[in-house]
């Protein structure tokens, strides 16, 4: 099950008859082509460029995935600094993440970079 599936359903299931109408089947993604005829991809993502309710279902999934990741790179930063493996800021070199609707930007260390970017991804 997608993500945003996901949080829909288990956290706004009142919302799951405007999801299904929205993103019940594969969307068309329209270009096109060098000889001027239109034509259209196939989308298996749950929404295409553009749509209202796109934005305000990411807001959704980021919430959902950003607080879970923020208490495990908060976890990591504490255990590091019981270990005495400070940073040169002296601090416990907790990570800072942040979205605003669906954009999301992230501050972090080095040594957590890849353990954030897979548990993003």
């Amino acid at each position: 099950m997608a993500k945003s599936c996901e949080v829909v359903y288990h956290k706004f299931p009142h919302l799951l008859p405007l999801f299904d109408v929205l993103y019940y089947e594969d969307t068309r993604c329209w270009y096109r082509r060098p000889d001027r005829h239109r034509d259209y991809l196939l989308r298996k993502e749950e929404s295409s460029q553009g749509c209202p309710f796109a934005a305000f279902l990411a807001c959704l999934v980021l919430d959902d995935v950003i607080k879970q990741i923020d208490m495990e790179l908060h976890e990591r930063a504490r255990t590091r600094k019981n270990n005495n493996c400070i940073s040169d800021d002296g601090l416990d070199t907790r990570a800072v993440v942040m979205s605003y609707i669906d954009d999301t930007t992230a501050s972090i260390e080095n040594q957590d970079l890849q353990f954030f970017l897979d548990r993003f991804t």
